[in-house]
This record gives C-alpha cells, structure tokens and sequence, in this order.
C-alpha cells in the first residue's frame, strides 16, 4: 500500500504491540512485521516491549516471552536479529530464567538465551543422537517408503 498507510499500520501495531504479540492471530501480524520491516520495525517493538510500565509487575518482553503465542516472536528474535539485538533480548531473559523454566512455552526461549549456538547456528543442532535409530544398534532403518521402516509395522 502506500506509505502513509503502512506508517499508519506500523504505529497501530507498535501502540498495542504488548497485546498483539500475546494474541493467536494478531501475533501472525507482528511477526510479519518483524519479517518484512527490517532493524527500523526491530527496533521500535524492542522499544516498547522492554520498557518499564508502573501498571505492570515486569517488563513485557519476559510475559511476551512466556505466552503460548508471543514465544514464537521472541525465538524468531534470538534466531533471526543481528548479535547486538539478539543480547540486548537475550540479557533481558536472562534475568528471569528460573521463571521462564518453569513455564512451558518460555522454556523454548529460556534454552535459546543459555545455549547461543542454538540461536545462531543454521541446520539441526549437533550433538548425540537421541532417536529411535541412535547409533543404528540393532534397529532397521528408516528409509521405507514415506520413512517407515521396512518390513512394516513398529517393533
């Protein structure tokens, strides 16, 4: 659209970007705004995520982070944003870890900010084979038809 529209829509989603993010559906729009907007957009939610409010107990960023919906956006955050954005989210998190541990969906984002090469490192992460096939010890392998094992069935 034009841009004073787009501006216009940028705003609306910066203003309630707190509520958005913890939000099934208006979450989608942040995250598209975090892909499409670029640092200028990164910064400007970083902003307003990681102030202090009086009416709340901690900063948003760390209820962002814990919610069901607005951890997918933090992720994308600590995987996708340059090394002094990434910190700048990662010290944040840090200071609430043990709370995030504890919580399902922060927990995601807790093991992004305590290990960096998760976040930063392309591909599946290295490291011990936890499957079913780990270290091919007496089990066939999975390259049936549609990756079922061949002869059929589960053992």
């Amino acid at each position: 659209g034009a841009i004073p529209d787009r501006n216009h829509a940028i705003d609306h989603v910066l203003r309630f970007a707190t509520e958005y993010s913890m939000d099934q559906f208006a979450s989608k729009v942040v995250e598209k705004c975090l892909k499409i907007g670029g640092t200028e957009f990164l910064d400007r939610y970083l902003d307003r995520v990681c102030e202090a409010r009086a009416d709340r107990p901690r900063m948003p960023l760390i209820d962002v982070a814990g919610d069901q919906f607005g951890n997918y956006l933090i992720q994308y955050i600590l995987s996708h944003a340059d090394a002094q954005r990434r910190e700048v989210v990662a010290s944040h998190i840090r200071k609430h870890m043990v709370s995030l541990r504890g919580s399902k969906y922060g927990s995601r984002v807790a093991m992004l900010c305590s290990n960096p090469a998760v976040a930063t490192r392309p591909g599946p992460p290295t490291g011990i084979s936890m499957g079913r096939n780990a270290g091919g010890f007496g089990e066939r392998p999975y390259n049936g038809p549609r990756g079922f094992p061949y002869g059929g069935g589960y053992h």
